[in-house]
């Protein structure tokens, strides 16, 4: 097995007498049919694309909390109402497939169905819930205490939309 570099892989094609397209134009936007363009791929959906970033930064801090502290889901009972694809058994694998799901070429280019983009948003509230829960038994077993500790935010109340709640 050769595992090969992108300075021997061009090497070769030169040596090979390749010949490389040269464009003078630009590949975008995208058109697929008279009067069809993709445009704004990496402009749109920016509050979808923060909240993939904000969960997925959530879900690495919670993943390390969750194997310090040895909490199960069990413990949690949280369950995600609609979970994402199975990713096993662990209080942060909902968010997890959640984040995996949201992270495909459609869900960050931005190309998504308004409806999916709408779904996406929603498990990954969803599934946040139940890490929030995990990751608040976390700390109170690590840091040793009896009271329990809760986020301040609209997941916890579950009955907001993109307002702070928090006194």
């Amino acid at each position: 097995i050769f595992y090969s570099t992108p300075t021997v892989y061009t090497e070769a094609k030169n040596k090979a007498g390749a010949v490389w397209e040269v464009r003078q134009d630009d590949i975008f936007p995208l058109a697929d049919g008279p009067h069809q363009y993709w445009s704004g791929y990496f402009t749109s959906r920016p509050a979808l694309k923060k909240q993939v970033r904000l969960a997925s930064n959530f879900l690495n801090a919670a993943r390390q909390l969750e194997v310090l502290s040895g909490v199960t889901a069990e413990e949690v009972d949280k369950p995600t109402l609609r979970p994402s694809p199975a990713v096993g058994t662990s209080w942060t694998d909902s968010l997890e497939g959640t984040v995996g799901v949201a992270t495909h070429h459609d869900g960050m280019s931005g190309t998504e169905r308004q409806a999916v983009a709408d779904d996406y948003a929603q498990r990954i509230a969803e599934s946040h819930t139940e890490v929030e829960a995990g990751v608040a038994l976390s700390l109170q077993r690590l840091m040793g205490i009896q009271a329990e500790l809760h986020h301040c935010n609209c997941n916890t109340a579950g009955n907001c939309l993109n307002m702070s709640v928090c006194a």
